[in-house]
């Protein structure tokens, strides 16, 4: 690793050594972690909120030594099995339902009520996919 402009900690002028080393452990930023992953933000939420990928450490970045959070698996099982079954959970993701826009209802009681009961309808089928999504983590 080499240092530029005297500064020892830093490789480059954005990350600190022990970032570089974080990534070299398969430990990344969140945007890096989606990419080496190919995770998409909703399924990264719903793995996040399982607590099968978490913040493992953060680390000193960027030239003004901002302090950036790094995720990794919660253990090598479950990298295992997002490396054999990660195309099952991504379709599992695809699944899942955007929330309805209120602006698509009109302003009236019945509107409202109309809002809220879809709402509640795609939170209820998106739990269920999400705790299929955990039960593959959870069964191995």
């Amino acid at each position: 690793m080499k240092t530029i402009g005297g500064n020892s900690g830093y490789v480059g002028y954005s990350m600190s050594k022990r970032a570089q080393q974080a990534r070299n452990n398969g430990i990344f930023p969140k945007t890096d972690f989606k990419k080496e992953y190919g995770i998409s933000e909703r399924l990264f939420k719903v793995l996040e909120g399982k607590k099968i990928v978490f913040v493992s450490e953060w680390h000193h970045t960027s030239k003004a030594g901002n302090k950036t959070n790094f995720y990794s698996w919660r253990d090598d099982s479950d990298l295992e099995i997002w490396l054999n079954k990660g195309s099952k959970v991504k379709s599992l993701a695809r699944k899942m339902k955007n929330e309805p826009k209120l602006m698509d209802y009109p302003a009236t009681r019945e509107g409202m009520d109309r809002y809220t009961i879809d709402c509640s309808e795609v939170h209820r089928f998106n739990k269920a996919i999400s705790e299929q999504i955990e039960n593959i983590f959870n069964e191995e």
